[in-house]
C-alpha cells in the first residue's frame, strides 16, 4: 500500500505550496463552522495557516503548533510542512488539521492563555502529557462529532492512531532495550505506511527525547477517562461539551481593544466567550512582507 498501491491511487500530496495551505484553510473553515455546536467555550484568538520556512522544512515534523498572543496581536499558527510534497499522504490532512488546529492546540493554548485568575504556569506551561494527550484526542474527537469529510480521511485518522503506537513500541524499545537505529526504523516501515523519511526523523527525535511520544499517549487515555467520566454523569451527552461556560470571574478579557491581527490569512474562530463569531469566507494569501515566526515543536 504505502509503496507502488500508494501511488496509483494518487494518496500523495502534489500542487504548490500555495494549494497545499489553501486545502488545510478548507478543513479548518469546515470544522470553524461546527465549533459552536459543540463547545460553549472558543478562543479569542485567531489563527492561520502557513508554511513551514525551507530552511526548517527538512528536520522538520509534519506539522507543528506556533502559539499566538492577544496581547501582542499575533494570531496563533497551523505551520505546515510542505518540504517533499510527494511523500505526504493527503488522508492525513483533515487529522493533522484537527491536531493543530481545532480543537487541537489553537484552541487549547489560546483558551488557557484567556484564562483569568489562574497562575501563570497553568497559562504558559507547556507539559506534554497535557499539550499532547489534547492533540491526539483532538484527532479522535472529530470522528464522533461528524467532521471527518469521507472514510478516506478517516484512514488517516486510523493510520496516524497506528504510527503513535507504533512510537511507544520504538520509544520504549531505544531507551529500555537498547535498539539500534537501524533497528527502530526498520520496525516503523514494516509496520506503517508511513514514508522512509518519517520513519528516519521520528527514530533520531526518540534518541534526543526519551519518554516524549510514551508521555502523548498516557495524556490522551487520561482524557479519554475523564471525559467518560463525565459523560456517565450527564443524561443528554450533547450537554457535555456545551455546559463547559466560563466562569464569572473568567468572562472580563484583559483588555476591552480588539486584539490586531497581521496578515490576510487568519481564519479561526473569534469573538467573546458568550458571543462566538465564526468567519465564514476562504482568506486571500498573506503577504509576501509578512514576517514569518518559527518555534520549537511541540
Amino acid at each position: 500500500f504505502k509503496q507502488k498501491t500508494a501511488y496509483e491511487i494518487g494518496v500523495r500530496l502534489v500542487g504548490s505550496e500555495m494549494c497545499i495551505r489553501d486545502r488545510y484553510r478548507v478543513i479548518c473553515k469546515k470544522a470553524d463552522a461546527q465549533l459552536p455546536r459543540f463547545f460553549g467555550r472558543l478562543p479569542r484568538l485567531t489563527y492561520g495557516v502557513k508554511a513551514i520556512p525551507e530552511y526548517q522544512a527538512p528536520a522538520s515534523p509534519t506539522a507543528y503548533y506556533y502559539s499566538g498572543s492577544q496581547k501582542a496581536g499575533r494570531p496563533g499558527y497551523f505551520m505546515a510542512n510542505t518540504h517533499k510534497l510527494e511523500t505526504r499522504p493527503k488522508y492525513e490532512m483533515e487529522a493533522l488539521a484537527y491536531h493543530e488546529g481545532i480543537p487541537g492546540h489553537h484552541m487549547q493554548i489560546a483558551i488557557a492563555q484567556e484564562l483569568q485568575n489562574i497562575p501563570k504556569f497553568r497559562k504558559f506551561g507547556g507539559y506534554t502529557s497535557y499539550i499532547e494527550g489534547w492533540g491526539l484526542y483532538s484527532e479522535y474527537l472529530p470522528k464522533e462529532l461528524g467532521f471527518y469529510s469521507d472514510p478516506y480521511s478517516d484512514f488517516g485518522r486510523l493510520a496516524m492512531e497506528l504510527w503513535r503506537s507504533c512510537r511507544l513500541v520504538v520509544d520504549t524499545g531505544i531507551h529500555s532495550k537498547k535498539w539500534t537505529r537501524e533497528e527502530s526504523i526498520d520496525y516503523y516501515l514494516k509496520n506503517t505506511p508511513n514514508d522512509e523519511l518519517d520513519c528516519i526523523k521520528m527514530v533520531e527525535r526518540h534518541v534526543v527525547y526519551p519518554s516524549q511520544a510514551t508521555a502523548y499517549k498516557i495524556g490522551m487515555i487520561k482524557i479519554i477517562d475523564l471525559k467518560e467520566k463525565a459523560k456517565a454523569d450527564r443524561k443528554d451527552y450533547k450537554k457535555l461539551f456545551t455546559s463547559m461556560k466560563p466562569r464569572k470571574s473568567e468572562t472580563k478579557p484583559e483588555t476591552e481593544s480588539k486584539p490586531k491581527v497581521t496578515g490576510g490569512e487568519n481564519i479561526g474562530v473569534t469573538g467573546r466567550p458568550s458571543d462566538v463569531k465564526t468567519q465564514l469566507t476562504i482568506p486571500g494569501l498573506e503577504s509576501e512582507k509578512e514576517k514569518q515566526t518559527t518555534t520549537s515543536t511541540r
